[in-house]
Order: structure tokens, then sequence, then C-alpha cells
């Protein structure tokens, strides 16, 4: 949610795929989600992360689009995923009030206006070297999942249940531990407790992002864009709306089939916004 004084407005996350099919096409994706998010009494908000900005600046002319196509309508630079996993350390064990968002855009002014502002916070050197070293790193992020996977195999043919929610369990506290939080794991198991890493939401959407690209699809080859959606589903536990590819949206339909954590959430292909806006849905907070 994004709060406005007293008013909470849903959000939907758009991924790389979506923000760039509704660029190259005004009249038909993009129109038919101004109208889908417009539809309910209170409307949605597009969001989208830094990583999706990396890659579409990659195309110089086709970011420019984007500025200039969304800049008439508020939207938000969402969280990357290492501030909100630092923010559900902090909030350990409730993340229900971490606001994920980290920049809001208005049409009005030219204070917080995306076309003004969004290519000179681009332009910092400190977020100019993240960007060099983000696209550096998207092969080798890949590669280093794909060699882990031979060490958990499943003991049959296909990977049970119960293999799964071990896999999402045991990743997520090696993720926890490797991004610094060892000392809230140590407290938490002074205390004679096990960490719930349903405190983690982050780490969870992240980690079954990766289990079923990597690990469940012996049959789907990698790509190196693999790595930013995993880092872009990061933010989905903090968001009403998703519009992706085909393949995340299996891969969501499968995690929520497992874990109800993500159990509010709406989940869009850009063929749903193809001929026409898909029927609005009443929206609840993402407590």
């Amino acid at each position: 949610m994004l709060a406005v004084g007293d008013q909470n407005y849903p959000l939907c996350l758009l991924d790389t795929m979506a923000v760039s099919e509704m660029v190259k096409r005004p009249q038909g994706a993009f129109r038919h989600f101004l109208e889908w998010s417009h539809a309910g009494q209170t409307p949605f908000v597009p969001g989208f992360t830094v990583y999706t900005l990396i890659e579409l600046r990659r195309k110089p002319e086709l970011f420019q689009q984007f500025i200039e196509q969304f800049h008439p309508f508020p939207c938000v630079l969402l969280k990357g995923y290492m501030e909100l996993l630092a923010e559900e350390a902090a909030s350990y064990p409730d993340p229900s009030q971490i606001d994920p968002c980290s920049i809001a855009f208005t049409p009005l002014g030219d204070e917080g206006n995306l076309l003004s502002n969004l290519p000179r916070i681009l332009e910092l050197p400190e977020i100019a070297m993240q960007e060099e070293e983000w696209n550096k790193a998207g092969p080798e992020i890949v590669d280093g999942m794909v060699s882990l996977v031979q060490n958990y195999r499943p003991a049959g043919a296909t990977y049970t249940p119960e293999e799964t929610r071990q896999f999402v369990s045991m990743a997520s506290l090696q993720q926890l531990a490797y991004h610094d939080h060892v000392e809230l794991i140590q407290r938490v198991h002074g205390d004679g407790e096990a960490v719930d890493m349903d405190a983690f939401p982050t780490l969870k959407a992240m980690t079954y992002t990766v289990f079923h690209k990597f690990y469940a699809d012996h049959n789907r080859k990698p790509s190196n864009s693999d790595a930013f959606d995993v880092l872009i589903a990061a933010l989905l536990p903090y968001v009403e709306a998703f519009i992706t590819e085909n393949h995340q949206t299996e891969v969501l339909r499968k995690t929520k089939r497992r874990d109800n954590f993500l159990g509010g959430l709406q989940v869009f292909t850009l063929r749903d916004f193809r001929d026409a806006p898909p029927i609005a849905t009443v929206h609840s907070s993402r407590a």
C-alpha cells in the first residue's frame, strides 16, 4: 500500500516485460491497464523496482519513452530487497508495518515529477556504480544458482511438498545469515526458539522463485534475466497486484498452492490486458 495522508492506495508492481510492453503499445496494454487500475473505488498505483530501471536503461530510447509515458500519472519506485530485508530484521517478528515505497512520483509540479527527477536520480554516482555492478552480476548470479541445484536433489522423480518447504526454509535462513543478520539468528536461538521465517516474506518470495525456476523445472533453460526476476519477487509480499510474464505467473501459482503468504496477491500476464482490461476485483490490505 501507498499511504497518502489518511488514504491507502493499492500498489501494482510491473516487471520489466510489462513496462516494456506498455511503453511499446500505449493504445493497447497501457490503456487497458489504466482502465483496470482506475475501475475500483481506490485506484491502483503502478510501481516498479530499480532492477527494472536498470534493464530499461540498456535501451536508452525505450527508457526515455517509459519516462514520458508514465510521468503524467502517480507512480512509485519501490525499495530493493536488501532494504526490505533489513527492515524485516529490525521489525522481527512482525513485518506488517513495513512500507515498501522508496520514492513516490507525482505529475504535479517539478518536485517529485518523474520526468524531471528520475534521470537525475539515476545519474548520482552511487546509483550509477550500483547499476554497473548489477549489470555485470546478473550472469554470475544465475550461474551460481544453477551450480547449486545438484546439491539439493529430490529423493524421487519430483520434489515432494515437504522437500519444497524444507528448501525454502533452509535457503531463506542461509540468506538471512549471508546478509549479515547472524546476530539476530543467534539471539533467537539463544532464547531457545527457531527463527520464524514467516517474518521474512521477502526471502520467502525470492526463495520460492529460485526453487521453481532452477530446481523444480528441469526442462527449462535458465536465462540471465532470471536474476532480476528473483530480485523483483522480493516486493511481492508488499504489493496488491503484479503484472509479469507467463513463467513467473506459473511460479506464483505453484507458490500460492504451497504457502498462503501471497494469498491476497492478484497476478496478471500481459495477455490479460491485450484486448480489454481484466475485470476489477475488490482489493484488501496486505497486512
